[in-house]
């Protein structure tokens, strides 16, 4: 091709120290790290002692390979639980396991070394004290050498503890946690590590933090050393917005100079005035302004252990600033930057990381920069709301329960930066459950308690249900003073709700024992894209609702604030006397089956025909998106049947086994 330059991104080539060196052998420059700092960082065993020779706190545990399944219960036994088993090598989350027992450390031995042999091909694992409660702080590098030289910039700390299955879901920088005083020491410590490898290019140290704020402002907060992902991160975007600096531009530039043979100061940020900056600065770190704060939009299921999803994106519209900062009234301080590899008809497989976009909010620091965290969190719920996708499950509505302003723990824990890595653990006990969405969360015996959320939910889809002949309250109307529309909410057969609606702007819902007056409503469609979206006023609060289908039997799905789709029978009052002659249809008993929860490959089958298995037993695994998911069993019984093989590729609820009748 002729080109000077590879740039392997944040993939898992961007870490391969052979394809550094091989690129380099071709007369071509690797845009990263050099090979060496690649196989030292790689490595967190290696990597471990190079940050502990170099004067960097590191977690207490074994210097060495775990051998072998006795092995790993025998050191477990000597550090102490709970302990961590972590892939040797790569990162992502892959291949780590927290065990608190010897039971876990069995089984995260074997699931550990399975993962880590399938992402990175190699399958050494590591064991240390598992460090309960910390919060997950990075800090980036952008560094250089020259004549054996090594200058390092280091970046004001990116906050990553909210994660699932130790992979990283939301994101902000600065941190609410850290001091001055600790934000300097792990700067200074960063900077000894990158010197100790020689460092070239941008990487990232990662710090465990504990998670307690000093009463004294010059205390350093304990911390240790995670590891260092010799790469540019997923999450650089929010580094870039409160430096206003291109890390990949950086990166280019450090490439470009040793390629070239010139001195980094002079093409690239590694200049003596911002070096000098950085290190007179209080903080010790790049100057920095403003907040910003990452979503990670994947393509999963949040209400089923946030298992993967696959399939078409059979509609697709990314939020702009320009929406955000009106649903904000006009407010000019706020960006929306979308960093995403998809659009409309992308296939979301089973075979790579299930990340749909980088949804990134930026506010400028106009009062303080804690008023601009409050900002910049408010946008991103705006943004969250405008952004349309279907065709796969999705987290959003988990993502907007966390951040939306409401009396639960999780937004209060984070909206006070209270956010360890037990974030969810902690806030969601039972798991990310429907009863934690709008609307949802106010079902009382099958039927929505009337409030604001049901009115705008009934509102709307009575809108799509007429938008053939009606595009506003006064078509639906047609001069008449009211108008009544029955309801059903959840299918054909829920529970309905009779909405009035008068031609003085307000309207009523009842639910049999129960009214609800709404004394002023506006209701605006937003026709900028593709897909239907309503902003509806309720006495001057915003709901914005997504139109997902439509048929000409009246229902609808959609969804109010990134809550559950919802399917609404929206009738006439003749319509709904005769819906109310119709019978229930039984539901299907699937009590005798063990349905697969995710798309995937079937890797082990752990049971045979006429097995009797307890519940809770392993019966098969399945591999997803390269991660080992163990499928356990629901009940105590014998199976009657296998369904499919290893090897096997199977869908969501596909049958994997079956018990015989009890």
């Amino acid at each position: 091709s002729g080109a000077q330059g590879v740039a392997p991104g944040y993939g898992f080539l961007s870490e391969n120290a052979e394809f550094s060196r091989r690129v380099n052998e071709m007369g071509v420059a690797f845009i990263g790290p050099p090979a060496p700092a690649i196989e030292a960082m790689g490595d967190k065993i290696t990597s471990k002692q190079i940050a502990k020779d170099a004067g960097v706190n590191v977690i207490p545990g074994f210097q060495g390979v775990v051998n072998d399944e006795e092995h790993a219960l025998k050191l477990a036994s000597e550090i102490g639980y709970p302990v961590i088993l972590k892939a040797a090598s790569g990162g992502g989350g892959k291949g780590i396991r927290v065990c608190y027992d010897e039971a876990d450390t069995r089984e995260g031995f074997v699931l550990s070394t399975a993962e880590a042999a399938q992402s990175f091909g190699d399958d050494r694992l590591l064991i240390e004290r598992f460090v309960e409660n910390p919060h997950h702080i990075e800090f980036q590098i952008v560094a250089a050498t020259n004549n054996d030289l090594t200058e390092v910039l280091v970046f004001p700390e990116r906050e990553c503890s909210i994660q699932r299955r130790n992979q990283k879901i939301l994101e902000e920088s600065p941190s609410l946690l850290l001091n001055s005083a600790t934000r300097r020491e792990m700067s200074r410590q960063s900077e000894l590590l990158a010197k100790a490898v020689g460092y070239e290019s941008a990487g990232t140290i990662e710090f465990l933090v504990e998670g307690k704020t000093p009463t004294l402002e010059d205390a350093v907060q304990p911390f240790f050393f995670l590891e260092m992902n010799t790469r540019l991160q997923v999450e650089h975007p929010i580094t870039e917005m409160v430096t206003s600096i291109d890390l990949v531009e950086q990166m280019l530039r450090v490439s470009s100079a040793s390629y070239f043979g010139t001195h980094p100061r002079e093409s690239t940020i590694l200049s003596k005035p911002l070096l000098t900056a950085m290190r007179e600065s209080v903080e010790g770190v790049v100057p920095f302004k403003g907040w910003a704060l990452e979503a990670r939009v994947y393509a999963e299921d949040p209400l089923h252990n946030f298992l993967p999803s696959t399939g078409p994106l059979l509609s697709y519209e990314e939020p702009t600033t320009a929406q955000v900062s009106r649903d904000m009234g006009g407010d000019s301080s706020v960006t929306v930057r979308l960093d995403s590899g998809v659009c409309l008809g992308t296939n979301i497989t089973m075979f790579y990381d299930p990340m749909i976009s980088k949804l990134v909010t930026y506010a400028d620091a106009i009062d303080s920069n804690e008023s601009a965290r409050i900002k910049s969190i408010d946008a991103m719920v705006h943004a969250l709301r405008r952004y349309v996708i279907s065709g796969v499950q999705h987290n959003t509505s988990f993502l907007h329960h966390v951040l939306n302003k409401g009396d639960h723990s999780a937004s209060k824990a984070f909206r006070e930066g209270q956010t360890p890595t037990s974030f969810i653990e902690t806030h969601y006990k039972d798991g990310f459950r429907e009863s934690c969405l709008p609307i949802f969360n106010e079902i009382e015996n099958n039927v929505p308690l009337l409030s604001k959320e049901v009115f705008a939910l009934g509102i709307a889809s009575t809108l799509y249900a007429c938008m053939d002949s009606a595009a506003s309250i006064s078509d639906i109307l047609q001069g008449k003073p009211s108008k009544d529309f029955f309801l059903a909410i959840g299918g054909f057969f829920g529970t309905p709700i009779k909405l009035t609606v008068f031609a003085n702007g307000s309207a009523r819902i009842v639910d049999g024992t129960t009214t609800l007056s709404i004394d002023r409503f506006d209701v605006k469609i937003d026709t900028t894209g593709n897909t239907a979206i309503m902003e509806i006023f309720v006495e001057d609060t915003l709901f914005v609702t997504q139109l997902f289908e439509r048929t000409h039997d009246g229902s609808v799905k959609m969804h109010v604030n990134c809550g559950a789709i919802f399917e609404v029978f929206v009738r006439s009052p003749d319509e709904h006397d005769k819906a109310l002659l119709m019978k229930i249809p039984p539901t299907v008993d699937t009590s005798l089956l063990i349905l697969s929860p995710m798309p995937g490959k079937v890797v082990d089958i752990a049971v045979e025909v006429g097995d009797l298995v307890e519940r809770g037993q392993d019966v098969c695994t399945i591999e997803a998106m390269k991660m080992q998911n163990i499928i356990k069993s629901p009940k105590r019984g014998v199976i009657e049947r296998i369904d499919v093989e290893v090897g096997a590729p199977v869908k969501v609820d596909e049958v994997l086994l079956c018990f015989e009748e009890d």
